[in-house]
């Protein structure tokens, strides 16, 4: 029964544990695509 109570845990740390990381990498993504856009110049519309 105790290891039944303390299944749902491990999934919930788990997940948070994969979502952490995928988020990081989308994170990287997304400033490496700034950077790139900084660096073709200013006349491309920011938001």
């Amino acid at each position: 029964m105790f290891q039944f109570l303390s299944f749902p845990l491990y999934i919930e740390q788990i997940k948070n544990f994969v979502w952490k990381r995928f988020h990081d990498k989308i994170k990287i993504k997304i400033d490496l695509l700034k950077l790139l856009r900084k660096k073709n110049g200013n006349h491309s519309r920011c938001r």
